[in-house]
């Protein structure tokens, strides 16, 4: 990223956050993943345990904890509410997009990669899961991010020992956010 980026990024970024996030709070949470996400890392904030995820009571251990404990981290921030559920959603759409860009701008220049990254944002079902609490935007942003950095470490002549180490930590990620789906992807 250079200087020339940043008009672009900034960009992407003012608009990104005010589709994804306008008027999250106002929305209820729709039935039936939204309430079980957010209750689930509601009752983490409040019982203060950030390792076994709890559901009325009982274990919730068939999802992985990343989305919960990311959803938690916002409840610690912004309080227990219906914007903060949603906001690590949005930030990993914001991600996305950024990575839509970066790779636009690999492959052609600055302003096709800005065009890719504002088709990607008007495109009606990733704007409607991006502004919802549930897993899929979180698993988009690490599998984007894992293929991009895929996509520069074998298409470059030098190769990056740290790059690797990173796409290991992006793929691990996947893994905490979805599970064994992850691997799958």
């Amino acid at each position: 990223v250079t200087k020339k980026d940043i008009p672009f990024l900034s960009g992407l970024i003012s608009l990104g956050l005010v589709l994804f996030l306008f008027y999250t709070w106002a929305m209820p949470l729709i039935d039936p993943d939204e309430p079980r996400y957010a209750s689930t890392a509601s009752d983490m904030v409040l019982n203060n345990n950030w390792i076994v995820p709890h559901f009325n009571g009982a274990p919730r251990i068939n999802k992985p904890p990343l989305f919960y404990w990311a959803i938690a981290l916002s409840y610690k921030i912004f309080g227990i509410n219906e914007f903060s559920a949603r906001l690590p959603s949005a930030l990993a759409a914001i991600g996305t997009v950024l990575i839509t860009y970066l790779w636009g701008k690999r492959i052609e220049d600055r302003k096709n990669g800005f065009w890719a990254g504002i088709m990607l944002m008007a495109s009606p079902l990733f704007f409607f899961i991006s502004r919802l609490c549930i897993t899929d935007m979180l698993l988009t942003f690490f599998v984007c991010a894992s293929l991009y950095l895929f996509f520069i470490e074998y298409t470059e002549a030098n190769k990056n020992n740290h790059r690797r180490l990173f796409l290991s930590f992006l793929l691990s990620m996947v893994f905490l956010v979805k599970g064994p789906v992850g691997l799958l992807l």
